[in-house]
């Protein structure tokens, strides 16, 4: 009985020790694994910072200004403003020298553009008055002309013959006068010698006449075919030269017009590039003494994605040396911020502008407020994206680029299927048999919450996914 009693004993010991460890590594695991209908709570919770609502970056962005920026005076990193207030002061008397050299030649360009002005109207001018007498000689040589063709031409030709007919004229007379003396001579009784010396010296005047007569009837005949043509021609190519002057000169002072036009328009355009100069090295003086435009904190340097850069007390110093264009230093006001969520980009299909979040400041958990979503931005690095949370409440001792932990409750999804998130790798899951082989399948998943993911496609209730633990 004693043996007896014991080894029962024994075997109920054994009893309720084996079974509950067959319970814990066979059904809970088989529960988990199985793919089921169920309710979705997901949520999510994201990395994010705070920064300032309006802000002013101070920086110097030069228009025409090249040399260096000598800080004179800055006030003190972190220090509390109020607007009007000189925040930084850049030494201006490299940006004067400048100014005052710009302003002497912005003198030369308008003195060049002045000259330029009255060369074209004295040009213009002269170009008047040299087309006149060009003009003018042209249509004197035509009146030229037709005055040959109506007067001179004639009157050469009527000359000629004129003098032709007179000298005829005076052969026949002198012809005449010789019979004449012969018949007298014949009847009077004069001496042979007399009558001799008359008529001898009316022959001579009478050969002397036909020698004229001749050499006039040959010019008749010159003027007639040469000469009032030679004459006529001169006149006519005295035109035709008038003419291509008249041409050469409007072309000439075509291209001098433009030429003129041109230099008044390159000293106006070279004035109005020094001008510009000017104004903007006016512009850039002005921006060497910045000053804050609203109440506020400095901090010197610049936030980019929630880390400020080039910041702290020894970042900047009288005497030191700015890079153009460069974020030096911050105005923010305190109590206006915004957080900033970094958000996955696997999560941003069930992300919605307006949906609520819950700020959690790393620096303070006392601090905690309430907010909304705004547009998510998307960014360039690790394919994260960046959403806006517009907070209800902002303490005041939260800073910009202090960071955040940003709480999301998503839309609950009831009656979905779902399958543990591990049984589900880069869109597969590895499915068990029923008749104890396995496989893998392609799935589409939906929202997921720390263990679970919906199954869009690819799975059925009741299946049993394999699992490398």
């Amino acid at each position: 009985m004693i043996r007896f009693a014991i080894l029962f004993v024994m075997l109920l010991a054994f009893s309720v020790h084996a079974d509950p460890a067959t319970t814990q590594s066979t059904q809970p695991a088989k529960d988990d694994n199985v793919v089921h209908r169920g309710t979705l709570k997901p949520h999510l919770d994201v990395d994010g910072f705070f920064e300032p609502i309006d802000s002013q970056e101070v920086r110097f962005r030069p228009e025409a200004y090249v040399g260096e920026l000598k800080i004179t005076s800055l006030v003190d990193h972190g220090a509390a403003v109020k607007k009007g207030d000189v925040l930084l002061q850049i030494d201006p008397d490299p940006l004067k020298h400048q100014l005052a050299t710009a302003e002497a030649e912005l003198a030369n360009a308008n003195a060049a553009v002045v000259k330029a002005q009255s060369d074209r109207d004295l040009g213009e001018q002269a170009d008047q008055i040299a087309l006149k007498i060009a003009e003018k000689d042209l249509a004197t040589a035509k009146a030229a002309l037709k005055w040959f063709d109506d007067v001179d031409g004639k009157q050469q030709i009527e000359n000629a013959e004129l003098q032709t007919r007179t000298a005829e004229a005076s052969v026949e007379d002198q012809q005449d006068e010789l019979d004449q003396l012969r018949k007298m001579y014949k009847s009077e009784e004069l001496t042979s010698a007399t009558a001799d010396i008359v008529v001898k010296r009316a022959l001579r005047n009478l050969d002397v006449n036909k020698i004229t007569a001749k050499m006039a009837e040959e010019r008749e005949g010159k003027t007639k075919q040469f000469d009032v043509d030679r004459d006529r021609s001169k006149l006519v190519f005295a035109i035709d030269q008038q003419t291509n002057s008249l041409a050469q000169l409007q072309s000439t002072q075509a291209q001098s017009k433009i030429t003129r036009k041109t230099a008044v328009e390159t000293a106006a355009a070279a004035r109005d590039r020094q001008q510009e100069k000017v104004d903007n090295l006016k512009k850039d003086l002005a921006g060497l003494t910045v000053k804050a435009s609203f109440d506020g904190v400095v901090y010197y340097g610049q936030l980019l994605g929630g880390a400020w850069q080039r910041t702290g007390p020894k970042a900047m110093r009288v005497d030191d040396k700015l890079d153009a264009n460069v974020v030096v230093m911050t105005l923010f006001a305190p109590g206006k911020l915004r957080a900033v969520a970094d958000i996955p980009e696997s999560r941003l299909p069930w992300i919605h502008r307006g949906d609520k979040a819950r700020v959690v400041p790393t620096s303070d958990a006392g601090a905690t407020t309430e907010g909304t979503c705004g547009a998510i931005i998307p960014g360039a690095v690790n394919q994260s994206y960046s959403m806006p949370v517009e907070l209800q409440k902002v303490a005041p001792t939260l800073a910009p680029g202090q960071h955040a932990s940003i709480q999301l409750d998503l839309p609950e999804a009831k009656d979905v299927l779902l399958a543990p998130r591990d049984g589900i790798s880069h869109g597969r899951a590895h499915v068990k048999l029923p008749d104890g082989k396995d496989e893998w399948r392609p799935v589409v998943t939906g929202n997921f919450d720390e263990k679970n993911v919906e199954i869009v496609s690819g799975l059925n209730e009741g299946d049993t996914l394999l699992i490398e633990k």
